[in-house]
Formats: structure tokens, C-alpha cells, sequence
């Protein structure tokens, strides 16, 4: 629990906090990774420690975008469904759980870097403090 508390919130608040004078001069964007489903706040099985990190860093930019719009700071969150890659857990290939996304299919990382882009993009120069789900629909 606690190295998944450190991974996912420490290194933010760490990466925030050295990033945040440049962010505020150039009127910048921050772009943190979560995982599909917390909208809800529901539990997970086997993932209470992880669930935990990402919502408490959902909440954290949520309140960083609140801060930080004054100074032309936009803070938003990315959070992918099932997206088969070299480093995933194993699980994420499972075509029993890939049957389960609405869409049919699992995700690309393509598909992942793309959202990215364009939330970084000044084409969502209006757009902070929200939580894009790059899910196909998948609601753990």
C-alpha cells in the first residue's frame, strides 16, 4: 500500500510541486495518469491499495486545476481501460475481459497517446480538472 501510495501520489506531488513556477510562467498543462471506473468510487477486487492512490490523485487534480486556473494552469487526469502492453498485467489480454468492454475489444496505446495529445493540445485549451476515460466504455 504503501509503495502504490508513493508511486502514484508522492511522485505527483513531487513532479506538481517542482513543475508548478514553469507551469504558471508559461501558462502551461499537467497531464496525470488514473485508471477507468473511479467515477464512481467503487471498490475493487484484488486492487483496494491501487483504487485508494488513484482516486486520492483524481481528487488532487481536481483541486490543482481549482488552483491553478487563475494563472492560465490547466490540470486534467487520462484514465485508460483495458490497454494490452508490453509492461501490462498480464490480465489486460484476457479475451474474457476484453468480451466484457462494451466497445468489444480492448484499447491501443495509440489510442491512449492520441487523448493525451490532445488534451495537452491547445485545441482543449478550455478543458481542466476532468478525467478522460480512454475505456471503450469499460466500467470495472
Amino acid at each position: 500500500m504503501r509503495a502504490l501510495w508513493e508511486n502514484n501520489v508522492g511522485s505527483a506531488l513531487a513532479m506538481f510541486d517542482a513543475a508548478r513556477p514553469a507551469l504558471r510562467r508559461q501558462g502551461g498543462a499537467a497531464l496525470f495518469f488514473g485508471t477507468a471506473g473511479l467515477q464512481g468510487m467503487r471498490g475493487r477486487r484484488e486492487a483496494a491499495g491501487y483504487s485508494a492512490a488513484k482516486s486520492a490523485l483524481l481528487v488532487l487534480v481536481r483541486s490543482w486545476a481549482l488552483e491553478e486556473a487563475p494563472h492560465g494552469v490547466r490540470v486534467n487526469m487520462l484514465s485508460p481501460g483495458l490497454i494490452p502492453h508490453e509492461h501490462a498485467a498480464p490480465a489486460t489480454s484476457d479475451p474474457g475481459l476484453a468480451a466484457r468492454v462494451p466497445m468489444g475489444r480492448t484499447g491501443t496505446p495509440a489510442e491512449v497517446a492520441r487523448a493525451a495529445a490532445w488534451l495537452l493540445s491547445p485545441e482543449a485549451s478550455y478543458v481542466t480538472g476532468t478525467d478522460l476515460e480512454v475505456a471503450g466504455g469499460w466500467l470495472w
